[in-house]
């Protein structure tokens, strides 16, 4: 009775965390419970554990699609972009005709403020989709913003050597 009433106290979460725990000892090479408790990790925001079972489960497969995504997603959420990166980059090989890892990684890049690295990954979707208009708009709209900020650094650069000579009226 005891038991039960312990039992009946727990949330759903931690049961299925101790029942997935418990499928885990019973067969350590059996690579779906690392991967469903990992995905509830993730869903608790409680990344660093899901990073736990989801590398667990690359050890078992190393081309398991959802451990790599479920990484991917932990990595953004802890602003771990570097990391995120590489794997996206793994995903890329794996999927190579998957755009929406290249979408991923472009919006990481443009976090980054690597814009340069970003249109390269929008056009790398052009390349696998060619009639893709969101794109297409994508590339165009970071060509506008690396043409600007091109200008504002030549602006930028023009006022220091203006400050510099002294010639102040000729910084503004």
């Amino acid at each position: 009775l005891s038991l039960s009433l312990s039992t009946a106290e727990k949330s759903p979460y931690e049961l299925a965390v101790e029942s997935y725990e418990e499928s885990i000892r019973l067969r350590r090479d059996y690579l779906e419970p690392y991967l469903s408790l990992g995905l509830l990790y993730a869903r608790k925001n409680r990344c660093e554990l899901a990073i736990e079972q989801f590398n667990d489960v690359i050890d078992l497969d190393e081309k398991n699609i959802t451990s790599y995504s479920g990484l991917v997603d932990c990595y953004i959420k802890q602003e771990r972009f570097d990391e995120a990166i590489q794997n996206l980059s793994i995903l890329e090989r794996l999927e190579p005709s998957e755009i929406d890892h290249n979408i991923r990684k472009a919006k990481v890049f443009l976090i980054l403020e690597r814009y340069k690295e970003a249109k390269a990954e929008y056009q790398k979707i052009l390349q696998k989709d060619p009639g893709n208009d969101i794109a297409q708009t994508k590339i165009d709209s970071i060509s506008t913003l690396i043409s600007m900020l091109n200008q504002i650094n030549s602006l930028i650069k023009q006022a220091d050597k203006s400050l510099k000579a002294g010639k102040f009226s000729d910084a503004i």
